[in-house]
């Protein structure tokens, strides 16, 4: 995802999608305004009407749009509420931008447009089933947001926001104080294992508030595995002061939360990101030069006043940011920050015999380290691999860091975490039982489902005869290409191939490789 501002700033910042080759933003005035650009930035003349040219924008009902999101069958959904009344309101448009009358009841034709719970919409997630998450805050609990989880056809969910259902569809956030729903920043994202994340403010005063961040299981419950460092937690966490407006939101795939947002505790406005780690506690290795004793979060003064509207995560891991600055003639001006991450690497190297005799017992070591400085590695897994000739093959865990258990019917090593500046020994015994080409690869990796598949790097050995020395090996690392590496941002796939080889005397060498990729 790609950050985009309306070119009409000086008047709203929009609200905006950035797909493969398209533009889509909303312009949060009194109708549902959506507009399609192509990525060169020229209306696209296929959209807004049945039969084209179309002027490349549609209008829906009449309310303020806030948020939207685009399904993976190119429908487009607009959340944000009616003129003149608090109530969620939720639009769905057809890939040609007319409303899609299959979307608000049960049995077409629909109207396209359903209304919620009290409150306003601000903002939008889809979950992988084709739910639709929409929070804002709520009209009858000042300070307070609410969680409301429609069906793919635009119905409540009456599975969300209770224990036992039948529930009422939404859930009501933590909060306090009195501060009215204008004052109230929202942002939500969904975690790859169904818990939404929601942020906001804690609702304290209008011009002094605190960042709050919860967390709800599927159901709609608050989790109360976050918000501190030993469960049970509240379910949600209290963060730095003075974060106004919290509208952007992201996840990093090792499950820590970014969060952008804007803050006047210095007299001006301010681009504030904050990260919290996976739990829900500020994250130290964030928004200093030297973790781990920082603050978890990072302020970056602009002229005038303004702050932070949206975020996302670049390919490399950098935190792209964007948002208004009001310059001295007191215009709004679209504004882009960009904020480095740490880069982290693992490496694995291997120890074994270059050939051995046949029949001879093999064994050889694997060390898989992370070299990041600060950030741990998640859901490691080392995988050997052996070809048909290595028979009674086991591999165990002998030293170094990680909670490490070892399998030897999938021949399969796995632990939560390989922490930073950390290393873990394996060997792997077998028992040569035929000559000539064999072959063997190691796989490592973390856990990313959203990420690349594994690829393997193979080792290859030529064995001659019983008594003749096998061909020299070698080692390979395969290009990995993604945004998500192996340490914080997910899933970047290390491969490294070892092998044994058959034949006369043995002898021992060693091969090692290293991948490294910009992290969050």
């Amino acid at each position: 995802m790609s950050i985009t501002v309306d070119p009409d700033a000086w008047r709203n910042l929009a609200r905006s999608y950035v797909g493969v080759g398209d533009v889509f933003i909303i312009d949060p005035t009194e109708v549902f305004s959506v507009f399609r650009y192509e990525a060169n930035g020229t209306v696209d003349s296929t959209f807004g009407c049945a039969t084209p040219p179309c002027p490349g924008s549609v209008f829906g009902p009449a309310g303020y749009g806030e948020d939207l999101a685009l399904q993976p069958d190119g429908k487009i959904i607009v959340v944000g509420h009616p003129n003149g009344s608090n109530t969620f309101q939720v639009a769905r448009y057809a890939t040609n931008g007319l409303l899609d009358f299959t979307f608000g009841c049960a049995v077409p034709p629909c109207s396209g447009v359903v209304n919620g719970p009290g409150g306003q919409g601000r903002a939008i997630a889809l979950q992988t089933d084709g739910k639709i998450v929409v929070v804002g805050p709520s009209d009858t609990n000042p300070g307070q947001f609410r969680v409301v989880r429609y069906l793919a056809n635009g119905l409540l969910d009456t599975s969300f926001g209770c224990a036992a259902p039948p529930c009422s569809g939404f859930a009501t956030g933590p909060g306090g104080g009195t501060i009215g729903p204008d004052s109230v920043g929202f942002g939500v994202a969904i975690q790859p294992d169904g818990k939404i994340v929601v942020a906001s403010n804690d609702g304290s005063s209008p011009t002094h508030p605190n960042l709050r961040v919860a967390r709800y299981l599927p159901s709609g419950v608050l989790d109360t595995t976050f918000g501190c460092a030993v469960a049970p937690c509240a379910g949600f966490v209290t963060g730095p002061d003075g974060l106004l407006n919290s509208h952007g939101i992201v996840l990093q795939p090792d499950g820590k939360v970014i969060i952008a947002g804007t803050t006047t505790n210095s007299g001006g406005g301010q681009f504030r990101v904050v990260r919290y780690e996976e739990r829900g506690t500020l994250d130290p290795a964030f928004g200093c030069s030297s973790p781990p004793t920082c603050s978890g979060f990072v302020a970056v003064p602009v002229v005038g006043n303004g702050g932070a509207n949206d975020l996302a995560l670049a390919s490399d891991g950098k935190i792209v940011v964007a948002g208004l600055i009001t310059d001295d003639y007191g215009d709004n001006q679209p504004t882009v920050l960009r904020y480095l991450n740490d880069t982290t690497t693992l490496s694995v190297d291997k120890t074994g015999p270059a050939w051995v005799r046949l029949g001879d017992h093999v064994s050889f070591e694997i060390e898989v380290r992370n070299t990041s400085a600060f950030y741990s590695g998640f859901n490691v897994s080392v995988q050997d691999i052996p070809s048909a000739g290595l028979q009674d093959v086991t591999i165990a865990f002998v030293s170094g860091a990680g909670d490490w258990t070892c399998t030897n019917s999938n021949l399969t090593c796995t632990a939560p975490a390989l922490v930073a500046n950390a290393s873990a020994t394996f060997v792997v015994t077998a028992t040569a039982t035929q000559s000539g080409h064999l072959t063997n690869i190691a796989r490592v990796r973390v856990s990313n489902p959203a990420g690349p598949q594994p690829a393997d790097a193979e080792w290859t050995i030529e064995v001659a005869a019983p008594e003749t020395r096998a061909a020299a090996h070698h080692a390979t690392t395969l290009p990995f290409t993604g945004g998500r590496s192996a340490i914080t941002a997910g899933a970047a796939l290390l491969l490294v191939a070892i092998g044994v080889g058959l034949a006369g005397y043995a002898t021992r060498q060693s091969a090692s490789s290293s991948v490294g990729q910009s992290t969050g």
